[in-house]
């Protein structure tokens, strides 16, 4: 990954500096607020591209809401990143795929079991794009704004330092809960 843009972004939240990197395959937004360089504890949220809640406004999934969760948290704490992964569609399987495991959903199966019913794997989604922003912004070390355990193992695996977490569903369901 390399940093191939940046610019200022108003947010209906805030104003971030909106930074754009690529492999040459695939692209991640990132959106910074204050100076994360050489910082510990840097509120980090990992955002999967999804068309259904982002596009269409969709109401079956909380990816907007964790989205502007997660901008007002980073706004009001005034030091944070959100990396947005362009290729991460369904859990990593593709829009194709989040649109045949939605009827498993609908006859009460969660998102892992719809996906695996629907002959994808349940999560599918890379981070190693993760730890390359990290490094090129020298962030020392993160606090990950997710619900996900798995996500949480995985950056560590990859030598993300993080030193704490934030259920952001936790925190969705009760906002005074940070």
């Amino acid at each position: 990954m390399e940093l191939i843009a940046e610019t200022e972004l108003k947010t209906m939240i805030g104003i971030f500096n909106e930074k754009m990197f690529s492999d040459g395959k695939t692209n991640a937004y990132v959106l910074v607020k204050g100076n994360v360089e050489n910082k510990e504890n840097v509120l980090c949220r990992i955002h999967s591209h999804c068309v259904a809640a982002h596009y269409f406004y969709g109401i079956e999934c909380d990816c907007s809401k964790q989205m502007l969760f997660s901008q007002k948290l980073i706004n009001d704490e005034k030091l944070g990143i959100i990396i947005w992964l362009e290729d991460q569609e369904g859990r990593g399987n593709g829009h194709y795929a989040k649109i045949l495991a939605e009827k498993f959903k609908k006859k009460g199966l969660n998102q892992s079991d719809a996906y695996n019913k629907a002959g994808y794997p349940s999560d599918n989604r890379q981070y190693y794009q993760v730890k390359k922003i990290i490094d090129i912004l020298k962030i020392k070390s993160v606090v990950l704004i997710s619900k996900s355990q798995k996500k949480k193992k995985l950056l560590e695996e990859l030598g993300v330092k993080i030193n704490s977490m934030i259920d952001i569903n936790q925190c969705l369901t009760n906002p005074t809960n940070k």
